[in-house]
């Protein structure tokens, strides 16, 4: 039992390093978050860390929503050999264009609220500023 148990507390910690967001402003109220997620993250966890960062950029940037209105895709695989063998690693990467609104304002009524994306612990995120694909 103890050795499930040093198995899953490694798990965990490798799948909270697995990925990482950055944000470019592209306009006032609009920016790209682009990220890059380790193979175990996959696509889905990839795209969930891309929307949560677009929340908490809208947040930090004092807006109340955004819209996704461009997203784009796609993975490396890498190999790499060395004495002992060799293996295969996968990143995913995924890219929005995010347009951020404050409620009023033409267009908010279609966007998604960064509160409810991130949850009862926004104000945590949102200063924590980086997420994982845990969540």
């Amino acid at each position: 039992m103890p050795t499930l148990r040093i198995a899953t507390i490694l798990a965990s910690l490798a799948l909270a390093g697995c990925a990482k967001a950055t944000a470019i402003p592209v306009a006032a109220n609009m920016v790209r978050i682009t990220t890059d997620a380790a193979q175990m993250c996959g696509a889905t966890g990839a795209q969930s860390v891309a929307s949560k960062q677009a929340a908490i950029e809208t947040i930090r940037r004092g807006y109340d929503g955004y819209v996704i209105t461009a997203g784009d895709h796609d993975k490396t695989t890498s190999f790499s050999y060395n004495a002992y063998g060799g293996g295969s690693s996968t990143q995913h990467h995924q890219s929005l264009l995010v347009k951020m609104y404050r409620t009023g304002e033409p267009g908010s009524e279609n966007a998604i609220s960064a509160q409810q994306q991130l949850g009862p612990e926004w104000r945590k995120i949102a200063s924590e500023g980086q997420i994982t694909c845990l969540g």
